[in-house]
């Protein structure tokens, strides 16, 4: 597919709901179980994936999110 190539808009709207389901668990888990309050990381991964939108003028879809990766650092 080439970069200014759509999806339909069913395929969108599927994928887009794939990926909210993908990203909910990691963004409202990983806050809680590391004790960061989950608003702060719903503000600023909402303003994480704008800037990165704006950045690459929506060329490049992506949800910028937190990660179970930090778990084990935090708990060391």
């Amino acid at each position: 597919m080439a970069p200014d190539e759509r999806l339909s808009w069913p395929r969108t709207i599927g994928v887009g709901m794939q990926h909210v389901i993908a990203m909910f668990g990691a963004t409202l888990l990983v806050p809680t179980l590391t004790g960061f309050p989950v608003n702060t990381t719903l503000l600023f991964s909402g303003l994480g994936t704008m800037a990165f939108l704006l950045i690459t003028r929506n060329r490049l879809p992506s949800y910028l999110g937190s990660s179970f990766a930090f778990i084990a650092p935090l708990t060391a």
